[in-house]
C-alpha cells in the first residue's frame, strides 16, 4: 500500500506492533484506552513471536512456517486496530 508505514516484513513489524503496544500501555490515560482493551493484541504478539521463533529455526519444517504465516495474520490484524484506534483520536 502506498504510503503504508507498517512493515511488511516478518521481523521488521512484530517489532513495530510490540513498540506501538509498548507505547499504548505506557500512555493509556493520554489515548483513553483501557488497559484490558491491550491484552488481545498483546496475546497475539505473543503467539506471534513464538511462531515466528519458530519459523526462523533453521531445524523446523513446514508446520513452523505455516504457525508463523497463521500468527502474522492474527497479530496484523490486531496491531492494525490498536493503530487505527489511536489514529482516530
Amino acid at each position: 500500500m502506498s504510503g503504508d508505514f507498517i512493515p511488511h516484513q516478518d521481523g521488521a513489524f512484530l517489532e513495530w506492533a510490540k513498540t506501538l503496544t509498548s507505547y499504548v500501555a505506557a500512555h493509556l490515560t493520554g489515548f483513553n484506552i483501557q488497559e484490558t482493551a491491550l491484552a488481545p493484541i498483546q496475546t497475539l504478539l505473543a503467539d506471534y513471536q513464538t511462531a515466528y521463533d519458530r519459523a526462523e529455526n533453521p531445524n523446523r519444517g513446514k508446520s513452523g512456517r505455516f504457525g508463523k504465516e497463521r500468527g502474522a495474520g492474527r497479530a496484523q490484524s490486531g496491531a492494525a486496530d490498536v493503530y487505527q484506534g489511536i489514529s482516530d483520536l
